[in-house]
């Protein structure tokens, strides 16, 4: 304890904490994600001598790099199930496709 009993600075406070973090153990097995990202740019401007005068543009950009972030595995395999059409898990990493493949039962040959 650095300031027990008060007498330290903030300076001082700050100083022995420096470059330290607090211990955080996350809950779940989390998964890196990478999305391409396309930003839409709005730009509006008005005239200050007549309101009326407005113009508008709009730019749409795809960034050209990949965004990663990391978030929770439950969630992502949420995001997989919900929008198997725009998102996707090509090496099956979170094994979503044998999971299916397990549930479906084999087709009957017959009696």
């Amino acid at each position: 304890m650095a300031n027990a009993g008060g007498s330290g600075s903030g300076s001082g406070a700050a100083a022995q904490g420096a470059g330290s973090m607090p211990l955080h153990k996350p809950k779940f097995a989390s998964v890196l994600v990478a999305f391409t990202l396309d930003v839409r740019v709005v730009a509006r401007v008005t005239d200050r001598v007549r309101t009326s005068r407005t113009q508008v543009s709009e730019r749409d950009v795809t960034l050209p790099a990949p965004v990663v972030i990391r978030m929770p595995q439950p969630m992502a395999t949420r995001l997989l199930t919900t929008h198997p059409t725009a998102l996707t898990d090509p090496g099956d990493r979170l094994g979503l496709r044998a999971a299916a493949a397990a549930a479906v039962p084999p087709p009957s040959t017959g009696p």
